[in-house]
Order: C-alpha cells, then structure tokens, then sequence
C-alpha cells in the first residue's frame, strides 16, 4: 500500500508515480472507468419514512421483546444484543 502513495493518473490517462515512471498506458487497464457503466438505483429519497423503516430497520415489526432479542444476538452476537437491551436508551 506504501507504494501506491506516489502514483496518481495524468491528464493523458497514463497512471505515472510522482517521478514520472509509466506505471499503465490507460487507467485500470482498458481506459474506461468503471463507475460509468454500472447503474444503481437508490430509491430511498423516493420513500417516506415508513417505507424507509420497513425497508432499512431489521428490527422493524416486531411486536414482543424476545424476538428483538432474538434478530439482535443474529447480528451482534448474544452478549451484546443483552447488553444493548439492557440498556434503556438504546
């Protein structure tokens, strides 16, 4: 990773470190840019918050303790799915 520090990508494509030495001919090898070709839509400024819970909040819908207890000690482990019920504000 130390190396990486000096290389950065020119105006002319190329990936160059700061003395100049050509590392790559075109960025990532082919020259096009993988963020351009991949499209993700994200409809979470579309949703209000009660879409946004149901979709987001693992936790969301469950009407009794245990089985908050239950999701909790899936994600996080028993111990600390204890510790965070315990705890009131949380």
């Amino acid at each position: 990773m130390k190396a990486l520090e000096d290389m950065m990508v020119k105006y002319d494509g190329t990936v160059r470190t700061s003395r100049e030495v050509l590392i790559q001919f075109l960025y990532g090898e082919d020259g096009m840019a993988g963020e351009h070709f991949e499209k993700i839509g994200l409809d979470l400024p579309k949703l209000d918050d009660a879409a946004i819970d149901k979709k987001c909040n693992f936790l969301s819908n469950i009407a009794d303790s245990d089985s908050y207890l239950e999701k909790l000690s899936r994600a996080m482990g028993r111990e600390k799915a204890m510790e965070i019920m315990k705890n009131a504000d949380a």
